[in-house]
């Protein structure tokens, strides 16, 4: 038998396959549906310049910026403009060097902050799986955003399954790990993934897909490629916007997530041939 394998010992973060390495599912999924996030990232460029909400650009030009919203981006271009002229020109470069890698430095804070979110809701969800046969239960955290996640899962979550493990599809060449799945007070069995984002996005849900289908391939797996146990029919989707209200978002159409699935990979293939 030809056997699965997540490898982390050095920070690979790979999934092989008989010792071959798969393609990663988020992988392929960043490569060919780029996020929609150039505007974040220029607003992150000209926050150096003191420009706070580049938002407050856009209600400007459309005119519905609030007295205050303009106001305090005056106040900010004003200070920030008094500082650009006493830089020399190694200073000036050293800004514009600052301008150029903002967004990816905030990037790489909320990561950070995203891998403790996902540790600290892993950790509690596994606690309910070993501890209460998957039914949430009560729980203090310091940070507020799981906090009215737990309540929400006590109040909608008849209990969780899995949480935090392996699925992989060789049909696809695809490796993954997913957040989680548990019933719902509803009858439903739902794939459900934790984003640090205020909203959900397209790509989200075609990543929950391929998920979905790796999942009927070859079932819920342990990072060693064991099977962990019976393996749900998936009857829809739930992300959580920890970057907003927490309150989940759902998807329901999972064929027509199947198809883009297998066209992001169609794609993948292409662009990497």
């Amino acid at each position: 038998m030809v056997r699965y394998k997540y490898i982390d010992e050095k920070g690979q973060h790979l999934h092989t396959l008989g010792g071959k390495p798969l393609v990663g599912t988020t992988t392929a999924v960043k490569e060919v549906l780029k996020p929609p996030l150039a505007w974040y990232g220029a607003g992150k460029a000209v926050e150096v310049f003191g420009v706070k909400d580049a938002k407050v650009l856009t209600k400007i030009k459309n005119g519905t910026a609030t007295k205050e919203e303009v106001e305090t981006l005056t106040t900010g271009l004003v200070d920030a403009h008094r500082a650009l002229k006493d830089l020399d020109l190694e200073n000036y470069q050293a800004l514009i060097d600052k301008a150029y890698r903002n967004h990816a430095e905030y990037s790489d804070i909320k990561k950070g902050e995203g891998s403790e979110l996902h540790e600290e809701l892993e950790n509690y969800i596994k606690g309910c799986i070993e501890n209460g046969n998957g039914v949430p239960l009560s729980h203090v955290s310091k940070d507020k955003r799981i906090n009215t996640w737990i309540e929400w899962a006590i109040e909608n979550v008849e209990h969780f399954l899995y949480s935090e493990s392996y699925c992989y599809s060789e049909k696809l060449w695809l490796g993954g790990k997913f957040d989680l799945i548990f019933k719902g007070k509803d009858g439903k069995t739902y794939l459900a993934d934790f984003k640090s984002s205020k909203v959900s996005y397209h790509e989200n849900w075609v990543q929950m897909a391929l998920y979905d289908m790796e999942l009927m391939e070859n079932g819920v797996l342990s990072k060693e490629g064991d099977l962990l146990g019976e393996t749900p029919v998936i009857q829809g989707y739930a992300l959580f916007p920890f970057g907003g209200n927490v309150a989940p978002d759902y998807r329901y159409n999972l064929k027509d997530y199947w198809h883009a699935g297998k066209g992001v990979v169609d794609n993948y293939r292409l662009m990497n041939q």
